[in-house]
């Protein structure tokens, strides 16, 4: 077998440019002591919001017996607006809590039309609709 002889370009070789990857570390600005005291005399920050949904169920129906102690009722519209929610409870809780109930199967099954609707108090509200019923 023969081996070819190595083929040589007739074009000179290209030098890449070399770029810098890494930066000199910038330096820190300090800090007045009136800015570090400003920030020593900030106020805490707020409780985190560690309430989970079995612990938003049972304030629920703790905080309203009426409503959710018990039979499933039909809530009045716009009772979760109606509703003051706890510190501990994040909103993202708070409209899960909702969406759990008010989507369930069973809740759906109670929206039949000219049922009563219930508010805060548990009396009734209102009543149900043929648009609000669901298909």
């Amino acid at each position: 077998m023969a081996y070819s002889e190595p083929v040589y370009f007739d074009k000179p070789i290209v030098k890449r440019k070399v770029f810098k990857t890494a930066s000199p570390t910038p330096k820190v600005k300090q800090k007045s002591d009136s800015a570090l005291q400003a920030l020593i005399t900030k106020s805490p920050p707020s409780p985190k919001k560690t309430m989970t949904i079995e612990l938003a169920t049972e304030w629920f129906r703790v905080t309203y017996p009426a409503c959710f102690d018990g039979d499933l009722k039909p809530l009045k519209i716009g009772f979760s607006k109606e509703v003051k929610r706890p510190d501990q409870m994040s909103s993202k809780i708070f409209s899960e809590f909702f969406r759990m109930h008010c989507f369930s199967k069973q809740y759906k099954e109670l929206l039949q039309v000219g049922a009563k609707r219930y508010g805060l108090d548990g009396k009734p509200a209102g009543l149900v609709t043929k648009k609000e019923v669901p298909k």
